[in-house]
């Protein structure tokens, strides 16, 4: 079973194709601005180097959020309309599970953090055992200042990951958190495409036009437009 993985929610843009023994083909691009521009030539590098045509895949999977808007609508957008032009099952993965889980089998709690808009981060908690990582502590919006209130009564080792982890060192130095190394701070394309492959086998595989990003708050220009209009909206 091969599956096509697309991850665009931060500003590391990634492309993977897995099957059941692994990895087959990868790329990856740094810069939020160059998503809408490189994520086609990347999907098309990944199915070329290893000699796969679009009839060779079991699905598509992509990170559907939370993270940057515009990004996680880059990536949705595009995995919604090839899934559906060449007639495949769209798995929906979310971003901080994603995250998360490059460090299964490590029985660790781990705590993705994304940097989001207005001061906040997107935080959730997820156990690492075998296979996928488990929620503990469901995804949310919040302040760094927030985030211990979110960690209370948590046992075992507590690893951080992720780009949101700069706003929160100051909060998280007074607990028993390791930081996960730079390199390990963004969600990989084939973390999402071996999750996808997971959901697919599970049956979870969604027809594309039913996928959508997962924000978790509203956009910056809707809230100023309710703020403006209040009862208005319709």
């Amino acid at each position: 079973m091969l599956v096509l993985g697309i991850e665009t929610a931060t500003a590391v843009a990634g492309v993977a194709l897995v099957n059941e023994d692994g990895v087959a083909a990868a790329r990856s691009v740094s810069g939020s601005r160059s998503h809408s521009v490189r994520l086609l030539p990347m999907i098309r590098d990944v199915l070329a180097e290893a000699g796969v045509r679009p009839r060779d895949l079991a699905g598509v999977a992509v990170s559907v959020g939370p993270g940057s808007f515009t990004g996680v609508r880059i990536g949705v957008v595009c995995a919604r309309t090839l899934a559906r032009l060449w007639g495949l099952p769209l798995a929906a993965v979310a971003t901080l599970e994603a995250l998360a889980f490059p460090w299964a089998g490590s029985e660790a709690l781990v705590i993705p953090m994304v940097t989001a808009r207005r001061g906040e981060v997107y935080v959730g908690v997820y156990r690492c055992g075998p296979g996928r990582p488990e929620p503990v502590v469901s995804p949310a919006a919040v302040a760094p200042e927030a985030v211990p209130a979110l960690l209370a009564g948590l046992g075992g080792p507590l690893v951080a990951v992720g780009d949101g982890m700069e706003q929160c060192r100051a909060v998280l130095g007074g607990l028993a958190v390791r930081e996960a190394p730079p390199v390990a701070r963004a969600p990989r394309g084939d973390s999402v495409a071996q999750l996808g492959l997971w959901y697919l086998k599970e049956g979870l595989g969604a027809d594309p036009l039913t996928v959508f990003p997962r924000y978790l708050r509203l956009p910056e220009a809707e809230m100023v437009w309710r703020r403006k209009h209040g009862e208005k909206l319709g």
